[in-house]
Parts: structure tokens; C-alpha cells; sequence
């Protein structure tokens, strides 16, 4: 007789359907505590003129729960204050970059008021394979390139 396979926890299913309403909510266009999920691309679909910048910042606040990136690869924004300009020109206070599949940095990597290196672009086309999750509508948004966390 085959041994049987081990019980799944509870709690992993229930994050599982978790998720899984949240994007089906998300998909569906409810939104969910200001949260948009869009398909990001430039306005009106033309060129742009393609800006890095390196920035010393602090993460202002968590974002809104996504999914994690699996079968849909998953951006999510995140809004820091600009603390020192390292390269280039950040023209704000505060930025909003959007993170690729923020989970695969790890569970502690981004936490509100911790501060990062962070190396963005204003060329939004590598976005346009991810689903994006966005709180800050209307906000300029960049690309996150590369973050380190600072010590």
C-alpha cells in the first residue's frame, strides 16, 4: 500500500484563496483600498525621452497586498522619500517605482521607514509584461532597475 502524501496546512490554503480573490477581484476591476492593477505602458503609447537616476530613499509606507509572482509576474508601486540624489535628476520629494516581484527579495526586504539605495528609469516598457499593482494613481511612476536595502 502507498504511504499517503502528507495533510496541506490550513494556513497555505487559505492563503492560497486569498490570493486568488484578490486577483479575481482585481481582474474583475474592483478595487480594493485604492488598489488599480493595469498593464503599464507610456501615455499614448509614443517614445520617451529614457531617465536614470540613483537615489537614497525610505520606503514611506507598505503598499497594498499583491499576489506573488508565479504564474503572472507581478510589479508592485512603492512610494519613497527622496532623501539624496546619487545620479541623475529625481525632480520630487517623494518617487514611486515600481518593484518586480517584490517577494523574491525576501519576506523582511522591504519594511516602511527602512531606507534603500535605489537605481530607477522612467522607461516603463519592461512593465508591460507585468500586472501592476498601484496605489498611487495619477503619481509619476519608474522602473525599478536595482534596490539594495541600506545597514
Amino acid at each position: 500500500m502507498a504511504p499517503r502524501p502528507a495533510p496541506v496546512p490550513v494556513v497555505l490554503i487559505a492563503r492560497t484563496i486569498r490570493i486568488v480573490l484578490i486577483t479575481c477581484l482585481a481582474l474583475a476591476g474592483v478595487p480594493r483600498l485604492g488598489l488599480t492593477m493595469s498593464r503599464a505602458a507610456p501615455p499614448g503609447g509614443g517614445q520617451v525621452n529614457v531617465e536614470v537616476i540613483v537615489f537614497e530613499g525610505r520606503l514611506m509606507e507598505m503598499p497594498s497586498e499583491a499576489p506573488r509572482c508565479g504564474d503572472t509576474k507581478v510589479a508592485v508601486a512603492h512610494r519613497f522619500q527622496v532623501q539624496r540624489v546619487v545620479k541623475g535628476t529625481a525632480g520630487e520629494t517623494e518617487a514611486i517605482v515600481l518593484v518586480p516581484c517584490p517577494d523574491l527579495m525576501g519576506d523582511q526586504f522591504f519594511r516602511a521607514k527602512s531606507e534603500y539605495v535605489i537605481e530607477a528609469t522612467n522607461d516603463l516598457a519592461a512593465a508591460a509584461s507585468y500586472t501592476v499593482y498601484n496605489d498611487y494613481k495619477n503619481r509619476p511612476l519608474r522602473w525599478g532597475v536595482r534596490i539594495t536595502k541600506r545597514q
